[in-house]
């Protein structure tokens, strides 16, 4: 099964003012790494503003199952 097909970019929202973009969002891969807002200069941890968006992400995961389970089945048949 080819995982790549079902990678997503989900937007992360600032719960301030909604903008969608972040000074050290991309620096860093550590989670406990400090995020600015670039519009109303909130700060935050990467890990609060990913919980902060946990429903538009939980919404992507839930949009995603039905094709996966459908890619699962199919690569099970063509094995069996």
């Amino acid at each position: 099964m080819d995982l790549k097909k079902h990678n997503r970019q989900i937007t992360l929202l600032c719960q301030i003012c909604g903008n969608d973009q972040f000074k050290g969002l991309l620096e860093n891969g550590d989670i406990n790494s400090i995020v600015e807002c670039t519009s109303c200069g909130k700060t935050q941890t990467k890990d609060s503003l990913i919980q902060e968006n946990k429903g538009a992400i939980d919404s992507h995961v839930k949009d995603m199952i039905p094709n996966i389970i459908k890619e699962i089945k199919k690569s099970l048949k063509l094995k069996l």
